[in-house]
């Protein structure tokens, strides 16, 4: 199973991470980033998201427009 890094330093609040995996990512009420719903508080998180396979992890990451997720 892949991880997903999110560097939230880097998120601008596009949601398109949330449009894909909206069981996964939510918006960040304080500052209208995105945030890997188990860990709302660092600022590099990481997890692994079991529903998508790798190349839809892989079209997610390709989306967000600043680079702030990474599949690996």
């Amino acid at each position: 199973m892949k991880k997903i890094i999110l560097h939230r330093d880097k998120c601008i609040g596009c949601s398109i991470c949330v449009d894909l995996a909206p069981d996964f990512f939510t918006m960040h009420v304080s500052d209208g980033k995105a945030f890997i719903i188990n860990e709302p508080d660092a600022t590099i998180q990481k997890g692994t998201y079991p529903f998508m396979d790798d190349m839809a992890l892989a079209e997610m990451a390709q989306k967000c427009p600043v680079n702030a997720i990474v599949i690996k």
